[in-house]
C-alpha cells in the first residue's frame, strides 16, 4: 500500500465551489453556506465531514453532491483528481497506482487510458488480461457466473472449436492444450511444455 499524503491539502471542488471541498486523502467535507427558506429568508447550514462512502457496483467509492437543488453522484476518485491533477477532465482513465480502489490519495492516483488501464490491473493480478493466456490455444472466459474461467480448443478438419473444454486454473488447460495436440498427432503448432 502506498503511503497516505504527508500532508492533507483541502480544495474546492470544480463546479462546487463555496459548497465542498476534497482532501489530498481522498476526504470529503460540505462548508458551511446559506441555504434559501421560505418567505426570502436564509439559514445557515453547517458544514460537516462526510465520514464514509458506499461502493459503487464495480468497487470504487462514490459520494452524492448537491447543488441548486440537484444531487449528483461522483466517484471520490474523480473528484480528488478534478481538484489536484492538473489537466485532468471528467471522464479521463484514473489507476489506483498500488490496485487498492478505496485508497484515494492524491498520490496514488496516475491518468492513464483505457489500454495501460487494464494492462495495469492485469499486472496486479486485479483483472486477468480478457481473452489472453501465457500459453497456447488457451483461451479467457470472461463470465462472472463461470466457474471454470479458462478454454481450451484448437481447429481440426476443419472444426474450429475441436476438443472444447473447459478448466478452472490456466496451467490445467495448457496441459489439456498439449495433450490435444498430441492426440491427434500435429507436429506443427507450439506445445506450452515442450517435452526434450
Amino acid at each position: 500500500l502506498l503511503s497516505r499524503c504527508y500532508m492533507e491539502i483541502w480544495k474546492e471542488i470544480p463546479g462546487y465551489q463555496t459548497l465542498y471541498q476534497v482532501s489530498s486523502e481522498g476526504r470529503i467535507r460540505s462548508l458551511d453556506h446559506l441555504v434559501p427558506c421560505k418567505g426570502n429568508k436564509t439559514r445557515m447550514v453547517r458544514g460537516v465531514l462526510k465520514q464514509s462512502f458506499p461502493l459503487n457496483r464495480r468497487g470504487y467509492q462514490i459520494t452524492t453532491l448537491s447543488k441548486d437543488n440537484r444531487l449528483m453522484t461522483y466517484t471520490v476518485h474523480q473528484l480528488v483528481a478534478l481538484a489536484f491533477i492538473p489537466g485532468f477532465t471528467k471522464g479521463t482513465h484514473l489507476n489506483h497506482i498500488d490496485g487498492v480502489k478505496t485508497n484515494n490519495c492524491v498520490a496514488n492516483l496516475e491518468m492513464t487510458n483505457p489500454s495501460h488501464n487494464g494492462l495495469h490491473a492485469y499486472k496486479l493480478v486485479l483483472a486477468p488480461k480478457v481473452g489472453k493466456s501465457k500459453y497456447h490455444q488457451v483461451s479467457y472466459i470472461n463470465n462472472p457466473a463461470s466457474i471454470s474461467k479458462w478454454a481450451v480448443c484448437i481447429r481440426h478438419n476443419g472444426d474450429s472449436s475441436f476438443g472444447w473444454k473447459t478448466f478452472k486454473t490456466e496451467e490445467e488447460a495448457a496441459l489439456y492444450a498439449d495433450a490435444l495436440l498430441d492426440s491427434i498427432g500435429d507436429t506443427y503448432r507450439l506445445r506450452n511444455f515442450p517435452t526434450p
